[in-house]
Formats: structure tokens, sequence, C-alpha cells
């Protein structure tokens, strides 16, 4: 059960940082003015890999894999 959880729960996460980041844009503007990486990026893709990394500890990996946009 705890697997499932933290599945369902980092898919969660993901789903929030991947909203976020296509409300807010791929890029920002760092506090000197400079393009960069919106910050949530990197939250979101290990939010992915731990769901991933459950679901396929569960055995469940290839029939509920998040599709990327």
């Amino acid at each position: 059960l705890a697997l499932l959880r933290l599945a369902c729960e980092s898919l969660t996460d993901y789903e929030a940082h991947r909203d976020a980041i296509r409300r807010d844009g791929a890029v920002t503007t760092g506090r000197d003015g400079q393009p960069r990486a919106h910050p949530l990026i990197p939250a979101a893709r290990d939010a992915r890999a731990a769901c991933m990394a459950a679901l396929k500890a569960l055995g469940l990996e290839q029939a509920t894999t998040p599709k990327r946009r």
C-alpha cells in the first residue's frame, strides 16, 4: 500500500508542477533579468521519476505511464 500511495502522491505533485510550468512558461526571468528555466522543472522531473519507480515496483509501469506533453 505504501508504494501505491507514493505513486499517487508523486503523480499529484507532478501534475501540479506541470500545470504551474504551463501557466508560467518554461522560461522565467531571474532576479537579474536573465532568462532561466522554471524553478519547478527539476521538481516535476523528480516527481515523475518517483511515480514511475513506484509503478515499476508494483509491476504497473506499462499500463499507467504518465504521458509527456
